[in-house]
């Protein structure tokens, strides 16, 4: 499905659960080949295959939810939290 991403929602002081997720995500849902966004504050991360999205410390939590979903081109999203 074009329109599908997946995006998994984090803060910057638990960004280490990307790995153990996404190699999980990986051998479980190895089939999902829509692009998978990551969203954190700021700190530099990298996953194979994840696609990075930083949205900043100057707001709340549902106000970064809405500048991720802004930063997203498909119309329909998986939401995971850590």
């Amino acid at each position: 499905m074009e329109d599908l991403a997946m995006i998994v929602v984090s803060c910057d002081h638990y960004t280490e659960v990307g790995k153990p997720f996404f190699d999980l995500q990986k051998k479980h849902m190895g089939w999902f080949q829509e692009p998978i966004y990551f969203v954190n504050e700021s700190k530099e991360v990298s996953f194979d295959g994840v696609r990075v999205i930083h949205v900043g410390t100057d707001v709340n939590w549902s106000g970064k939810m809405l500048r991720a979903l802004e930063q997203i081109p498909q119309k329909y999203v998986i939401f995971m939290k850590d």
